[in-house]
């Protein structure tokens, strides 16, 4: 631990001065975090944690901890969760183990979950017809011949397996930086709307009513399986390697991380320990 610490930057500027630099090595690599500290009487807002991001762009750290004693504003917390930059009250920071947090990478499992909560038909011409759920949901669907091609639940069965799972798997992908910024368990809702073409809703005692499309509502989160990772060398390649058992699911998985030169993860390799099976884990 080296308080009021000189780093060059990487971008060829003057050295800067840092409150504390923490160094540690995860195998052979040398692993930095910086602590920046305030003793304020007052929370600390959005423009320090914005003054910290700038600050921070081009100087060679793994890691970036602010320190408030008096705590942190709402604002400034959003900042912070968005930059990835760690905050803590200066009694967290007394107690925590500095070099274990500095050594701390994470791989594993996550987990996505994304049930119906809700499905809306819209047709083509005129209102919404008043059905129960239960009607809605026994209601035949039939082609443009009259054939019956199964009830609205079968429908939406179709349209989850068929094309929702993959549209909410596109989704997460597309916005992955975002999500995992947030904790596990955090809900967002998804509307994912889908076209009919030429199928009819056949209620019991109603009109027939030409679907126009059909709307479904999900609930999508997520949970995260850490795994924790023994490290071992082999010639000149860092892994960090341990197996997990997926809640749930009976098969183990064998997870590996690899590390580059600068001590960063650099590809995540997950094999089936049961069928020998391998995947890459995104």
């Amino acid at each position: 631990m080296t308080p009021s610490a000189m780093l060059d930057p990487t971008d060829g500027g003057e050295p800067r001065e840092i409150d504390i630099l923490i160094e540690h090595k995860v195998g052979p690599h040398q692993v930095r975090i910086a602590i920046e500290c305030r003793g304020h009487a007052r929370r600390q807002g959005l423009e320090w944690i914005e003054s910290l991001v700038g600050r921070y762009e081009h100087l060679p750290v793994h890691k970036v901890i602010a320190v408030s004693r008096s705590g942190f504003t709402r604002s400034a917390s959003r900042a912070a969760s968005h930059a990835n930059i760690d905050i803590v009250t200066l009694a967290e920071a007394l107690a925590a183990d500095w070099p274990g947090e500095v050594a701390r990478f994470k791989a594993g499992f996550v987990l996505w979950r994304h049930p119906i909560t809700a499905a809306e038909v819209n047709y083509h011409d005129g209102p919404k017809l008043t059905l129960t759920r239960a009607q809605l949901l026994e209601a035949k669907v039939h082609d443009a011949t009259g054939n019956v091609l199964g009830t609205f639940e079968d429908d939406i069965k179709h349209l989850f397996t068929t094309f929702a799972s993959e549209d909410v798997r596109k989704w997460t992908h597309e916005n992955a930086k975002e999500l995992y910024s947030k904790p596990a368990g955090t809900v967002w809702p998804v509307r994912l709307a889908y076209v009919a073409h030429n199928r009819y809703l056949v209620p019991p005692d109603g009109p027939r009513r030409r679907i126009k499309a059909v709307t479904l509502s999900l609930d999508c989160s997520y949970r995260f399986e850490p795994t924790p990772l023994e490290y071992h060398r082999y010639h000149n390649v860092l892994v960090g390697s341990g197996v997990v058992t997926p809640l749930g699911q009976e098969s183990s998985y064998r997870v590996s991380l690899l590390f580059g030169p600068d001590g960063k993860p650099k590809a995540l390799n997950v094999r089936n320990e049961g069928s020998g099976s391998n995947k890459r884990a995104v």
